[in-house]
């Protein structure tokens, strides 16, 4: 098991911001996400330009209601590499939860100015500008996402 390997690697190097970041992915992905916070912040300790880390950890914090400290982690993220398109997807997902549309609109429109198929910010953006009575933009975007599905 992944997770057993990790923390054995862990008990013979502590210092080493890998371990650290393997085994927090791990029990990320597994639903363990109470014990990775602290080994992506021990990793991001080691290491601070772990985009990857300061990601994950902003998906968790958000996951859990943190919302400030996962707008954090998803600006730490997009700080380190403003190009990857899922730190500014995150930071939009929190902008909206916060009641920010305009500041999540803005993050939304990044993430696809960096992947034109990411549906889930179609998505997004399609239920803001519902609620904003934007109807043409809401369905622009909402047909967007269903042409990234394949849907009709």
């Amino acid at each position: 098991e992944a997770q057993t390997y990790y923390k054995q690697a862990l008990e013979l190097d502590s210092n080493s911001y890998e371990n650290y970041l393997n085994l927090a992915n791990v029990l990320y992905r597994i639903g363990i996400l109470e014990e990775a916070i602290p080994h992506f912040r021990k990793a991001i300790v080691l290491n601070p330009k772990l985009v990857e880390a300061h990601y994950n950890l902003g998906n968790i914090l958000g996951q859990q209601g943190h919302l400030e400290e996962a707008q954090k982690a998803f600006e730490q993220a997009i700080s380190l590499d403003g190009k990857r398109p899922l730190p500014h997807y995150g930071l939009g997902v929190i902008h909206q939860r916060s009641g920010q549309n305009l500041k999540a609109i803005t993050a939304f429109k990044q993430a696809l100015s960096l992947n034109p198929k990411l549906k889930q910010a179609h998505y997004f953006l399609a239920k803001i500008y519902d609620g904003m009575g934007q109807e043409q933009k809401a369905v622009f975007h909402t047909r967007a996402a269903e042409k990234i599905s394949g849907q009709p």
